[in-house]
């Protein structure tokens, strides 16, 4: 095969490949994009109501505690003073 061939088949091969318009790849790819980042943010929302839900359990055990704790210091200061 000559060089001219060469040059001929390769530019052939060139003008085969279907060519892509403009814009029309880079739209899949921010619909990809775009699919992702509203995944993320409902995932964000999930974990921040997991973490509220976490804080109010929290603060109901905390509160029990203390309440806990606050009630047997009066009975233990009462039983020292009879």
């Amino acid at each position: 095969m000559s060089e001219q061939n060469r040059g001929t088949a390769m530019a052939e091969t060139t003008e085969q490949q279907p060519a892509v318009p403009p814009g029309e790849g880079w739209q899949w790819v921010l619909s990809y994009v775009r699919q992702d980042i509203q995944d993320l943010r409902m995932e964000i929302r999930d974990l921040r109501s997991q973490m509220t839900e976490m804080g109010r359990r929290f603060d109901r055990h905390f509160t029990i505690t203390i309440t806990t704790m606050l009630a047997i210091g009066g009975l233990l200061g009462t039983l020292i003073k009879l």
